[in-house]
């Protein structure tokens, strides 16, 4: 995006020319785009840790049985990579929103991640049970403090992304 703005006032600039009013819109999204993407990331920074606790907790009380004696949360190594996954998965949609993009969670997250979940014999339909609880708390979580609908739009869509991708 900031890639595009460049060449948008290169052109300009190396022709003589002042912006149209459709260049100066363009413009003006640009710039909404950035001050709506620095607030979230800024929502994202201060409640990720509240955002995978909550919806940490209602998956096990959704699923008691994964923290009790022969439970695949039973231990503490593997509550703490749980907790690690979904605040990785958190702070790449962060970062998505930041770009207005989903280009570096594609490239960098979800390229072989089902394979490597089945490989470690991690239960996809699990891990997609506690991203969904993940979600419903962010977009709550946004909603609570007024986002407006494409931020959560875009939220939704990443999350949505990850999903598709262990299915």
């Amino acid at each position: 995006m900031l890639a595009s703005l460049d060449e948008l006032l290169t052109a300009n600039a190396s022709t003589g020319r002042y912006l149209s009013g459709n260049q100066l819109n363009e413009v003006a999204r640009f710039l909404q785009h950035g001050s709506d993407s620095l607030k979230a990331a800024s929502f994202f920074t201060n409640n990720s840790s509240t955002l995978v606790a909550d919806s940490l907790r209602k998956f096990i009380d959704q699923q008691p049985s994964l923290v009790g004696l022969g439970g695949i949360l039973n231990d503490q190594a593997k509550l703490a990579a749980c907790i690690r996954d979904l605040d990785l998965f958190l702070r790449f949609i962060s970062y998505c929103v930041i770009a207005g993009n989903s280009t570096i969670l594609e490239d960098n997250l979800l390229n072989g991640m089902r394979e490597v979940y089945t490989s470690l014999g991690v239960s996809l339909s699990l891990m997609i049970t506690a991203i969904r609880l993940l979600r419903d708390e962010t977009i709550k979580g946004l909603a609570q403090e007024n986002y407006s609908k494409p931020v959560k739009d875009s939220v939704s869509d990443y999350f949505k992304r990850i999903i598709e991708a262990l299915q």
